[in-house]
């Protein structure tokens, strides 16, 4: 009896239920063997997985440290990022080389340099001034006929003017000042000798003179206009150029003195021109009508054009005025009286 209630008391402490038993061994079964099958899949039977972007920058970094502290080339200046903050120093930041300098300009080639932008500059063509190009021939021009073209008491033809175009040209003693002359000269029978000849060879003078830039035309009258056709038949005026003053000389030389007298149509024609000057050349036997003279110095006012004249007469001149002395007074020019018996033939 003793021993039975011992070993009732021994079972009744180490006895535990089945179902505990069962549920701790089947928990530890199905730990072990989810374990287990996680290790089989990721081993064995799971594709391979295809790394990202990111896997593989990782994964290159891990294969070659050494290669992620290499600089590229087209990158000087960037520092090469640390493999290792704790264990490595930073690298030094890269010292970016300087651009080769160019190399220094000589005092030679500097010179040069210099003397070429001057001689670029100083080549370009300056504007021109009407008559500033052409004032050192003219001036020459004007001095010589000055000094070698006269008229037997002196006075020459031409001496010089201003500049822009302009000149003062003198015939017979009277002078007109501007950049066109128109030459008006009597032709009748009256001046037939020594007297045309004195008209042409001064007209000649005064036109050698001219540069050309000055513009000029010739008309000679008697009862009719004999006008010189210019240089290209049009009957206007014309640049004192070489060839038309050339062409010019040949129709003056070819004047011949006849006929009679009939002034007022060449004033006309002379002032539908509009010059400067006219050189109005013409002797007194004839007188002129005061209302031609009148209509004279109201065309010429309107267009501007002085008017100087000339008288060609026999003996001494007269105080007494006429209609030449009313009509350059009239149109602002000279007047001058010229004994056509001290003019050689």
């Amino acid at each position: 009896m003793r021993r039975r209630s011992v070993l009732a008391e021994d079972q009744t402490a180490v006895v535990w239920p089945a179902w505990l038993f069962s549920s701790a061994f089947h928990a530890a079964a199905l730990t072990v063997a989810a374990i287990s099958g996680a290790e089989m899949l990721r081993g064995g039977f799971a594709p391979p997985e295809r790394p990202t972007a990111m896997h593989l920058d990782l994964q290159l970094t891990d294969e070659q440290p050494d290669s992620a502290a290499e600089e590229p080339e087209h990158d000087v200046g960037a520092p090469a990022a640390p493999t290792s903050a704790a264990t490595e120093e930073p690298p030094p930041p890269a010292v970016q080389k300087p651009l080769p300098a160019p190399p220094a300009e000589t005092p030679t080639a500097a010179a040069e340099s210099a003397a070429d932008a001057d001689t670029s500059v100083a080549e370009r063509p300056l504007p021109s001034v009407l008559g500033l190009e052409n004032y050192e021939a003219e001036r020459a021009a004007l001095a010589a006929a000055a000094a070698n073209a006269s008229n037997g008491d002196g006075r020459g033809h031409v001496r010089v003017g201003h500049l822009g175009g302009k000149a003062t040209v003198r015939l017979f003693g009277v002078e007109g000042t501007g950049s066109s002359f128109v030459y008006v000269f009597d032709r009748s029978t009256s001046m037939a000798g020594a007297p045309l000849a004195a008209a042409q060879q001064q007209l000649l003078g005064s036109l050698d003179a001219l540069s050309s830039v000055h513009q000029f035309h010739i008309i000679f009258f008697n009862h009719r206009i004999d006008a010189w056709s210019g240089a290209d038949g049009g009957g206007r005026t014309a640049f004192a150029t070489q060839r038309n003053k050339r062409l010019a000389a040949d129709f003056v030389r070819g004047i011949t003195a006849h006929g009679g007298t009939y002034r007022l149509d060449a004033l006309h024609k002379a002032l539908r021109l509009s010059p400067d000057v006219i050189f109005f050349l013409t002797d007194a036997d004839d007188t002129m009508p005061a209302g031609e003279v009148a209509e004279a110095i109201r065309l010429a006012g309107r267009s501007g054009t002085m008017i100087a004249c000339i008288e060609f007469g026999v003996g001494p001149a007269s105080a007494r005025s006429n209609f030449l002395t009313e009509l350059a007074r009239g149109a602002g020019g000279q007047y001058a009286y010229v004994n056509v018996q001290n003019l050689r033939p």
